[in-house]
């Protein structure tokens, strides 16, 4: 690759390294709000960006949200140009999320090798204060068994828009 820089550059002779800019590219995309509330109580924001630029997009990445330094993104592979790719940008917060166990009981106690049935139900509530109403992707999951006489059953949602995946 052969890259010409916009203009001179001194660089000085100390024999450490030193940066230069070759370029900087400003890359549009959407945002969405995505939270995993049983591991963390933050809603993020992700972008889904597609390089534009005359480059592959390779190491460290400065980004900027309304004007306003996001912070330092480190891509690990290099993005060719035409390629989508997401950088998650932090946590949003404007954004509040609580995960609440409502039921966790025992039904049957398996006595004398019986069944034991335990039943957990979890309220997940998500907080907007933004002046907007948003698009949350919520995951969340269900214990999958490894073991064959021990089941699992997905009672529900409030929501229709679930889907299951093999791994729960």
């Amino acid at each position: 690759v052969s890259i010409t820089l916009p203009g001179r550059e001194n660089i000085l002779s100390d024999n450490s390294d030193h940066k230069v800019t070759l370029g900087n590219a400003p890359l549009k995309g959407t945002l969405t709000h995505v939270a995993v509330p049983s591991l963390s109580s933050y809603v993020y924001l992700k972008a889904r960006l597609k390089n534009a630029s005359a480059a592959p997009v390779v190491g460290a990445m400065n980004a900027f949200l309304d004007g306003n330094f996001v912070g330092v993104v480190n891509l690990k592979n290099p993005v060719a140009v035409g390629e989508e790719f997401d950088v998650f940008l932090g946590p949003d917060q404007r954004m509040q999320l609580k995960r609440t166990l409502k039921r966790g009981d025992v039904e049957n106690s398996g006595l004398f090798g019986g069944k034991v049935e335990v039943v957990n139900q979890w309220e997940i509530e998500v907080s907007n204060f933004t002046k907007k109403p948003r698009q949350i992707a919520v995951y969340d999951q269900y214990p999958v068994p490894a073991d064959p006489n021990i089941s699992t059953k997905y009672i529900g949602a409030s929501r229709a828009e679930s889907q299951k995946d093999a791994n729960g």
